[in-house]
């Protein structure tokens, strides 16, 4: 008898071990949770874009008379844009006909206003736009002012503009 009451306190002590352990969880026994992970990586390059539009009328300066040649010209050239999801800068540099590098002759704006112009340089350099934001499709003007003075010999001169963004 003694056998029997023991083997019945097992049984019972077992069957609450069997219930507790699978009744962790929710209690629902129909439903089965999985869960999966998907690492996704995101690789955003530097982009950047530069582009210069000529004005129809802007590439050709004439003088053909002394107060021109004095006081200079300026007019707009064209509209550069620009896009850059990196702060960014742009410099421009010149290069042609070695009489037109020197001194103030060839300056540059985006704004055409007294004192906006900017010479080259000894180097043919200037930085043109200092340090800006990132930006999409920014279009500003680009406006020359040559002043060639009197002492230039008659003739036609030839020099170009290069454009170069650099991301910061």
């Amino acid at each position: 008898m003694i056998k029997k009451i023991l083997l019945s306190a097992f049984l019972v002590v077992s069957a609450v071990q069997v219930s507790k352990a699978s009744g962790e969880g929710d209690g629902d026994k129909s439903k089965v949770v999985k869960t999966a992970n998907h690492a996704v990586t995101i690789d955003i390059l530097p982009l950047a874009s530069l582009e210069f539009t000529p004005d129809a009328e802007g590439s050709i300066f004439v003088f053909d008379n002394l107060t021109d040649l004095i006081e200079g010209k300026d007019r707009l050239v064209g509209k550069l844009k620009i896009s850059s999801n990196q702060k960014w800068r742009v410099d421009a540099k010149l290069t042609g006909d070695p009489e037109i590098l020197v001194g103030d002759i060839f300056t540059i704006s985006t704004t055409n206003t007294e004192g906006s112009f900017v010479p080259f340089g000894t180097l043919n350099e200037v930085e043109f736009w200092k340090e800006q934001a990132p930006t999409h499709e920014l279009v500003k003007d680009v406006f020359y002012k040559i002043k060639p003075g009197i002492s230039l010999e008659p003739k036609e001169y030839n020099v170009e503009v290069a454009y170069t963004l650099t991301q910061q």
